[in-house]
């Protein structure tokens, strides 16, 4: 593609968040190409962040996904099982190996937010993730998930019961991590179904568009470019020189 296209595909796909199917048709690029330079832009973006602290809210969703395309085929006849015709629609909590990947939210009080998915939710993988991005001694909401209960040793961990129809205790609660999974889903929602080793590549999108939200149009696109251009586009200059170097 050129230079002008991948401009024009950074700014539809992170910041207006347009399908890749339309953005083949408004570029007049084919489908699979913008599918492989909006995955390079996904790559991009799945980069070390910086911790949170204060008051942080945790909390999971569950996405539905599989094996999303026919390049998938081979993977799902491993599973001795026929493609699903009717969809994925398994109940309850899930794990990424039923098709139903968790997806975490870290949520800030008046500050950044960031979202990642993992392969299921037991206490050592909400250890690991917690660790990973909250300053140890801040206070940590929650819900009475009981993996939760492994935070007690390193935050100030509170939680509210919804088992008993209590979603806040004063300044104790999670809303802000449902109301993020509320628009969570729509988001993903638009690309019609996506591929479950895929998923953790789009939080990161989501990431991005939720951050870029209350910024100014000129200053959104600044940042929307600069989070890409990086890898996207240096690699794709190194690429061409490469391939055109006389023998």
């Amino acid at each position: 593609m050129s230079l002008r296209c991948w401009f024009l595909l950074i700014i539809l796909f992170t910041l207006i968040h347009t399908s890749i199917r339309s953005i083949g048709w408004l570029l007049g690029v084919s489908y699979m190409s913008v599918f492989r330079a909006c995955k390079r832009i996904l790559i991009s973006l799945n980069q070390p962040t910086v911790k949170l602290g204060g008051v942080v809210e945790v909390d999971e969703s569950y996405q539905t996904a599989g094996l999303k395309g026919r390049n998938n085929s081979s993977l799902i006849k491993m599973l001795g099982r026929v493609p699903r015709s009717r969809g994925l629609k398994r109940r309850g909590r899930g794990r990424y190996e039923v098709d139903k990947v968790p997806v975490f939210a870290f949520v800030e009080r008046g500050g950044a937010r960031l979202f990642t998915a993992a392969k299921d939710v037991t206490e050592s993988t909400i250890l690991a993730l917690v660790e990973q991005r909250i300053e140890p001694g801040s206070k940590a909401y929650t819900d009475e998930y009981p993996p939760y209960k492994t935070l007690n040793t390193i935050y100030n961990h509170e939680s509210v019961n919804h088992s008993i129809g209590e979603y806040a205790r004063g300044d104790v609660h999670i809303n802000t991590c449902e109301a993020e999974f509320s628009i969570l889903r729509p988001f993903i929602a638009l690309h019609r179904g996506i591929a479950k080793y895929n998923i953790q590549l789009y939080t990161k999108l989501y990431q991005l568009h939720r951050h870029l939200r209350h910024t100014k149009s000129i200053q959104a696109l600044q940042q929307a470019i600069k989070a890409t251009i990086l890898i996207t586009l240096l690699n794709t200059l190194a690429k061409t020189l490469t391939n055109n170097i006389p023998n």
